[in-house]
């Protein structure tokens, strides 16, 4: 794509380090020698039902899974007591088990965490405010769980630290209900409350061992941690600031947002994150261009938007929303307050339109929104990076 150099700010989103050769290797090594933590063979004995808790986003989720299962079989633990429990919203199944011999891939049993239903629930105890926290049974019950996630920024949308892939991930619909929600996209001193009870709820639930990966450009990792829950926390602070910190020195009239890596990737809630990292670098009154291979259709708190009058009639019908989108749906609402927003992606343009969004037939499109543009800056890899403007500075949650 050639862009204008006279008007162009910034150019970021790009993560500093060398991408994993062998993501698989590079997760069986990390698992020998883990942070403050006996090697994974080591911490597990004959008969334990081990339980990998996976949150949504993972880059190389397979592999990860690959280099977790096959460390665990090589050991003391049975390919039929291994069970994956993939966090609600999670579509493509069969790719969690693809670096896997296909006779082990079939002794693994594979559920997704459905927040609605009762009976996948089990109480773990009462938070310190008195809430009752109910999580995933199998997770509550598993003699060994392992929770799998991807470090992101603090500032990343509805970004509830490390913990927060655990709880309220895998935690009920009620709970969830009350820690994504709308209001809490401005509101600082609820949002670090939040992240206090994700870590107390993780805490309780007592997995202290877990997974996490720093990702890179695209569908590329570039470091994979394991062990002990506080110091894989403390180790993922360093290296992903340091990965990920981007400075722009100021606000342009025109953003371009581009998501990148597997089709996990291009999802409605990383347009959201997208749209929440992307507004702090924009004029007022200027645009943001969202580049994805998004194709999904919108979930029910976004569909509720079509139709409705306006914004503030939009935000109204997202409100009693449940669904997994709100976040993503209150995000856009915000975003469209104060921003023309628009995509190129696979959605129809009829939907984009009813969501206020305006389409892009392709990318020769967005070059001239750039020409038209005094000034623009180009994010990359949008889904994970969380730039600031000179003199400020993220930290890893």
């Amino acid at each position: 794509m050639e862009l204008p150099s006279d008007s162009l700010v910034a150019i970021c989103g790009i993560p500093a380090g060398a991408n994993l050769d062998d993501p698989v290797a590079a997760v069986e090594a990390a698992l020998v020698d883990p942070l403050d933590f006996p090697a994974l063979v080591e911490a597990t004995v004959p008969g334990d039902h081990v339980v990998l808790a996976v949150e949504r986003g993972v880059p190389h989720t397979s592999a990860v899974v690959a280099g977790i299962v096959k460390t665990l079989t090589g050991g003391r633990v049975s390919a039929e007591n291994i069970e994956i429990v993939l966090a609600p919203g999670y579509a493509l199944l069969d790719d969690v088990t693809e670096y896997l011999p296909t006779d082990l891939a079939a002794k693994i049993a594979i559920t997704v965490h459905d927040p609605k239903d009762s009976s996948q629930l089990a109480y773990l105890a009462a938070a310190k405010n008195g809430e009752p926290i109910y999580m995933s049974r199998a997770i509550v019950d598993a003699d060994f769980a392992i929770p799998v996630g991807c470090v992101r920024l603090r500032g990343s949308l509805g970004n509830l630290g490390i913990p927060g892939g655990v709880f309220p991930t895998f935690a009920d619909v009620q709970t969830q209900e009350r820690l994504v929600h709308s209001s809490h996209l401005q509101d600082a001193t609820q949002l670090e409350r939040q992240r206090q009870e994700a870590s107390e709820s993780a805490w309780l639930l007592g997995a202290r061992f877990m997974v996490q990966v720093i990702p890179g450009a695209g569908a590329n990792l570039l470091h994979v941690l394991c062990g002990d829950v506080d110091s894989v926390v403390e180790r993922a602070k360093a290296l992903s600031s340091s990965v990920w910190d981007c400075q722009v020195p100021r606000r342009a009239e025109l953003l371009v947002a581009t998501l990148e890596g597997d089709i996990e990737q291009h999802s409605w809630e990383n347009l959201g994150k997208t749209l929440h990292a992307a507004s702090p670098l924009v004029e007022d009154g200027g645009a943001i261009v969202v580049c994805s291979d998004l194709s999904a259709r919108p979930g029910l708190a976004l569909s509720r938007m079509i139709g409705a009058d306006d914004l503030e009639s939009a935000q109204r019908a997202i409100t009693a929303e449940s669904s997994e989108d709100r976040l993503a749906a209150a995000q856009l609402i915000s975003t469209l307050r104060k921003f023309r927003v628009y995509a190129l992606s696979q959605i129809d343009h009829a939907t984009l339109e009813d969501l206020w969004i305006a389409p892009v037939v392709n990318a020769k499109e967005v070059v001239n929104l750039c020409i038209r543009s005094k000034s623009f800056t180009v994010l990359q890899n949008s889904q994970y990076a969380v730039p600031t403007l000179s003199n400020h500075s993220m930290e890893a949650s």
